[in-house]
Parts: structure tokens; sequence; C-alpha cells
């Protein structure tokens, strides 16, 4: 009987967590969902990280889960999802991060639907974001944005550079994970960059799913380092990041698998736009307007395909009332 329940991967990077995995661990196992694989990856932390989830190992594996500890030199975020994808053996997967938490029966409710529809390669949950300080408050729930979101089009959405790419609150089948990502690898280079890596691998002419139950299934915790509070210098390695995550994105549309030549020539330039628009983005949450219209102009002289979002904040900057009003409404949300 237990061979038919089906088995839950969650691949866990963890850099310096230890502050935050008795948190994270306890609302693993609030879940009534019990045959998990929980691949915790601990990326060249230099706290107590490892004790701390070894302290656990007992816990897990006493309600009928599996805890596998997997440590490596710090290579970022990526890397250690990668380190995750080459052991993970589960009909299911998600990637939580390690300094957040999963709702009550987040997993159990997510696999259910799952289940009853097969034909899906990626479920998308509702979460909510809080303050570290104040965890029970909620500072925004997202489900006003998942309910203006269209699955259908959720692939062409995220390469336009829309969709939710934001905290892992996803569950992919195992199965399209495997055949997507062959060999485990996704680029890890950049450090970063692996939520539209695992999305786009996984949802590439493949059907995608919104949680009908629009509660939350995960709780975003926004810590202190914000960009609203960033320098200058902290700007430019930003932008870098930023431009990292493009040559991620770039790769994986290189990567991906069973794709004829002419149509990855497409998701190639398509990749290359999305990289561009992300700079532009980057510009706009750090509010260097003279750096969005510089590379606005250049962009469109190249005759770069620039998104929608950022035509709207090219409209936005050129109107300091509309600035003003998006800010308010922003700490009003």
């Amino acid at each position: 009987m237990e061979q038919t329940v089906p088995k839950v991967s969650i691949i866990v990077p963890c850099y310096n967590s230890e502050p935050y995995l008795d948190a994270f661990f306890k609302s693993i196992l609030a879940d009534s969902y019990a045959r998990i694989e929980l691949i915790m990856v601990n990326d060249g932390s230099t706290d107590g990280t490892e004790s701390k989830i070894l302290s656990y190992r007992t816990r897990i594996e006493q309600r009928g889960g599996k805890l596998l500890y997997v440590c490596q030199e710090n290579q970022g975020a990526a890397a250690a999802i990668s380190s995750g994808l080459k052991v993970f053996t589960g009909d299911y997967l998600i990637w939580p991060d390690s300094d957040d938490e999963l709702m009550n029966d987040s997993i159990s409710e997510r696999v259910a639907y799952m289940e009853a529809h097969k034909e899906i390669a990626l479920l998308i949950t509702n979460f909510v974001s809080v303050r570290e300080d104040e965890p029970e408050k909620v500072v925004c729930n997202y489900r006003r944005i998942l309910g203006r979101m269209n699955p259908e089009t959720f692939f062409d959405d995220v390469l336009e550079g829309g969709g939710l790419v934001g905290p892992p609150v996803y569950m992919a089948r195992g199965a399209v994970v495997r055949e997507r990502i062959p060999d485990g690898e996704i680029f890890s280079l950049t450090r970063s960059g692996q939520n539209y890596q695992m999305l786009l691998s996984v949802c590439y002419n493949n059907k995608v799913a919104i949680l009908p139950d629009m509660g939350p299934h995960y709780k975003y915790f926004l810590r202190p380092s914000s960009h609203s509070h960033t320098n200058q210098k902290d700007r430019e390695s930003a932008y870098a990041h930023y431009d990292r995550i493009g040559d991620s994105i770039v790769e994986t549309m290189r990567r991906l698998p069973g794709v004829d030549r002419s149509e990855r020539q497409i998701l190639l330039e398509r990749a290359v736009a999305l990289k561009k628009n992300l700079q532009l983005t980057g510009s706009y949450v750090f509010g260097d307007d003279s750096r969005f219209r510089k590379l606005y102009r250049q962009y469109r002289n190249e005759k770069v395909h620039i998104s929608v979002r950022n035509r709207i904040r090219r409209i936005i900057i050129a109107l300091p009332g509309l600035k003003y009003l998006e800010q308010t409404l922003r700490k009003w949300r």
C-alpha cells in the first residue's frame, strides 16, 4: 500500500540557514503528508547549519520520510539545486527556500490535485509575504495576482518577462523534470536564476495549472536586505546579478532537449531579449531612471522586443505623477 503513495522530493538549498531551520522543519513536520524525500543541500555554510539539519533526521524518518544531506563548497543556489536534482527520486518535486515556511497541508493538497490531473506538469499555488519581525502579519496575499494569470500562456509569459517567477511556490512532476533536465544539471556558473531555469525547462510545451483553492500554501519572508535600501555599489552588483540570470535563461534554452534548430533559434532570441528586459527591470526597481531611459533607447534602436511591463514603466517614468501614484499604491498593497 505504501508504494502507491506518491513520493514528494523537496530540494532545499541552505547557506548559513541555522537561524531559520527550526521554523522551516516545523512547517514540514506540520504537514500531514509523510512520504517525503527531504534533500538538504548545505552550500558551504559557516554556521551550525549542518548540525541543525542532522538533528531533524530522526523525526523525519520516524514519520515515514527520508532526509538526505548533501554538503558542498559554496557555489550558489543554482548549483545547490543541481546537486539535489542529481539524487532526487520523487514522483513530485518542490524546491522551497530554507528561510521560508510551508503552510499547513501545502504538500498534501498539491499532491491531491496533481494526482487528479495527470496531464499537469507544473502546479502554481498562492503565497503570502510577511516581515521577519512580524511573521503572523501578512504584508501581501498574492491571490489577486494569481487570479489574473493565464496558466495556458505561462511559459510565454515568463519568457516575455512576466509570469510569476518569485518565491518557489511550484510543484513539478518528477518524470517531466527528469526528461527536461536529464543530467540533473542546471546552469550554475551564474550562482542564481534557478527558478527561471526550472520553470522554463518544465513548462515548455507542457500544461500548467494554478491550484483552484487560492488559500496560501507558502509563507515568503521579507528580510532586511531590501533593494530599496541599497547603495550604488550594491546596485552595480545587482545589475550584474540580473545579467547572470539572463545568461542562465539563454543557456536553458540552449540545453532544452527535443527542440528542432529553427525553434531553438527563436527561443534563444527570446531569451536574449528577456536578458535585456531584466536589465530594464533592475533599473526600474532601483529607481535608476537615467539608466532605464538610456537602456530603453539602446534596446529600441537594436530592435529588441521590449516587454509590455517595461513599456508601461517607461510611461510611468515619463510622468512623475504616475510614478508617485504607483509608489503609493505599492505601500498600501
